[in-house]
């Protein structure tokens, strides 16, 4: 007699949770210095060796189900806190995106997981994994990268394309992304006390590339050397529609987040969601985390 087959018990992707190599992000890096250099050439007319600065967090990545991309990109979040700073003590449904649903239905904050307010997603964050937030209204680059910095991840609300890439729709498309990190190029070409000091790693396969090493080189400490224009600041980004790691140039990321004007009104004549008349608590809006006390 064959024996009986084991059922497997269904499990939500979502609640699956998936590391991202390092390998994966500095492979993603060494493309879009590639590509900068290239375009750079062809722009000028001739070839100039670009030198970049990495920061990134290494960091997990789920994939929503429904519209709880906002839900999910929390979750990475604790995640991230949990494998690093705290020890969640709650029974195994505590760590299930449903129940954190839950959750935000109780609150009147979402009917199927949409979040429209970064302010909710803030008070989940701190009521769910009792993690500390601060929501900022006008964020700038600096705030971005201090808390980059710090080791801490970044809640992101912005307006996507059809490849979930930072897009310009008015707000219809509105999305979430947890910001992990960024890339800039540095100003003046190679920075020997940057490429000497023992805070920083170079590159194995391109020596143009310095990554600061993990755990974060800063506390609210300014970087060593100056910002370079906007065009020449990437994000790196883990959003839930894909596995993938992102990188994004800041100022599309910017100007995605300020094109939050005004929901999709086929969503919300539909009845079914939480949607409020304006976006005007996504637009203009972070959410930074930080590990509880």
């Amino acid at each position: 007699m064959l024996p009986l087959q084991q059922h497997k018990k269904k499990v939500n992707e979502e609640d699956v949770v998936c590391w991202v190599p390092d390998s994966q992000v500095r492979r993603r890096v060494r493309v879009l210095l590639e590509v900068f250099d290239s375009e750079e050439e062809k722009r000028t007319g001739y070839y100039e060796r670009s030198y970049w600065f990495c920061h990134y967090l290494p960091f997990p990545s789920r994939i929503q189900s429904g519209f709880n991309c906002g839900l999910v990109c929390l979750f990475m979040g604790a995640d991230y806190f949990n494998s690093k700073y705290m020890k969640i003590s709650q029974g195994p449904e505590h760590m299930k995106v449903g129940s954190l649903l839950d959750m935000a239905i109780s609150l009147n904050y979402t009917a199927q997981g949409e979040i429209f307010s970064a302010y909710d997603l803030a008070d989940l964050a701190e009521r769910f994994f009792h993690l500390e937030t601060k929501v900022i209204d006008g964020f700038s680059l600096e705030d971005i990268i201090n808390h980059l910095l710090l080791g801490f991840p970044i809640l992101f609300p912005y307006d996507c394309d059809q490849s979930y890439g930072p897009g310009m729709n008015g707000g219809k498309r509105a999305h979430w992304c947890t910001i992990t990190g960024f890339v800039f190029r540095l100003k003046g070409g190679k920075t020997s006390s940057l490429y000497d000091s023992g805070d920083f790693s170079v590159d194995e396969e391109n020596k143009n590339i310095v990554y600061s090493k993990i755990p974060p080189i800063s506390t609210l400490t300014p970087l060593p050397f100056p910002y370079p224009p906007d065009d020449h600041i990437y994000l790196i980004a883990q959003q839930p529609k894909f596995r993938n790691v992102m990188v994004w140039p800041y100022k599309s990321v910017l100007e995605s987040n300020l094109n939050l004007l005004n929901p999709s009104l086929e969503r919300k004549s539909s009845g079914k969601f939480i949607i409020p008349e304006t976006l005007d608590n996504l637009r203009g809006k972070i959410v930074l985390l930080f590990p509880c006390k």
